[in-house]
This record gives C-alpha cells, structure tokens and sequence, in this order.
C-alpha cells in the first residue's frame, strides 16, 4: 500500500466545470495504493479498467482520495472519476 503520485495517475481527458469527469491513464498501481485527485474537491464515483482485472472495478473514495481496488498488482490502465471540481 503507497500514495501515489502524478507520475503514476496522469490526467489523459478532463470535460466539466462545477462537476466534471477525468480520465486517468494509470501505472504500476497496486490493491491499496491511495491517490489524492487535485482535480476535485469531492470526488462521487470512481471506476478502474487495469491489465490483470477482468472487466472494471469500482474504487472507494474519501473526499478527493481514491483507494485502488483488489486485484491489482503493478497494473497499467486506465480510471474514470467523476466529482465536484477542486
């Protein structure tokens, strides 16, 4: 379990003003890992697609952390938030 860091959660797609969605281009995340998204103030809902998950999972938030999901280890791919803009 880390904090991640923008190294590994790039924002790739980002549409929206008072809410918005971002799409995260992630890498070498693993289950536990945690990332505070600077994007958002209050993130809603979070989903991940990673390369050793078959299909997506959702990930659990607090505030504007996300936790990545079991299942992951060392994984790429890709996630989509979608909140209340920081």
């Amino acid at each position: 379990m880390a904090a991640l860091t923008a190294a590994n959660m790039v924002p790739v797609f980002r549409n929206g003003l008072s809410d918005q969605v971002v799409l995260y281009a992630v890498r070498d995340v693993t289950t536990g890992d945690t990332y505070t998204m600077p994007e958002f103030s209050i993130a809603k809902q979070a989903v991940i697609l990673g390369t050793t998950v078959a299909g997506t999972e959702s990930c659990a938030i607090s505030g504007n952390t996300v936790t990545i999901p079991s299942g992951l280890s060392g994984d790429a791919g890709y996630m989509l938030v979608w909140g209340a803009s920081s």
